[in-house]
């Protein structure tokens, strides 16, 4: 976790459990208008959702 990340109290990382993959990468691409990889990594499948400079909330502010 990067400094920046550890002093703002930022989320990094979360767990969504789904049932059907598929269905919840599309309905999250869809939803919040963003790319969503899936990746298979050593007998795991799992989706990260677009990150880096886009946010899916934003504030002008930090509070």
């Amino acid at each position: 976790m990067s400094d920046f990340n550890s002093t703002h109290n930022r989320a990094v990382w979360f767990d969504i459990p789904v049932a059907n993959l598929e269905r919840a990468v599309k309905f999250y691409a869809s939803v919040l208008a963003i790319k969503v990889d899936v990746i298979d990594e050593g007998g795991f499948t799992f989706a990260v959702l677009e990150h880096g400079e886009g946010k899916v909330l934003h504030s002008e502010t930090d509070t």
